[in-house]
């Protein structure tokens, strides 16, 4: 079973180490914090491939081993999955 990294960053670093950013991605959900409170979960686009096609069967996505809302203590998860990516990004995309 693989075991799930957990990686947190402030949006300062993320924005100065973008290169770091999309490597530990790769290994797992990176947590960016603002003001210490999180604003952003950046997955791997196997990841969010997983959670679009479970948004589209109206399911609850089923993780990778590891995976898990407990990772990210105070977060509504089902709130954040309940947001359209693309309204989030709108002119980075």
């Amino acid at each position: 079973m693989d075991t799930l990294m957990e990686y947190t960053v402030t949006a300062t670093d993320a924005r100065n180490n973008i290169g770091r950013l999309w490597e530990n991605a790769r290994r797992g959900p990176v947590k960016v914090l603002s003001a210490g409170k999180p604003v952003a979960v950046v997955v791997s686009p196997d990841d969010y491939e997983a959670l679009k096609r479970a948004a589209e069967r109206g399911a609850r996505p089923v993780p990778r081993p590891g995976f898990a809302a407990d990772l990210f203590p105070g977060v509504d998860v089902d709130a954040l999955l309940a947001v359209p990516i693309e309204d989030q990004f709108e002119g980075y995309l």
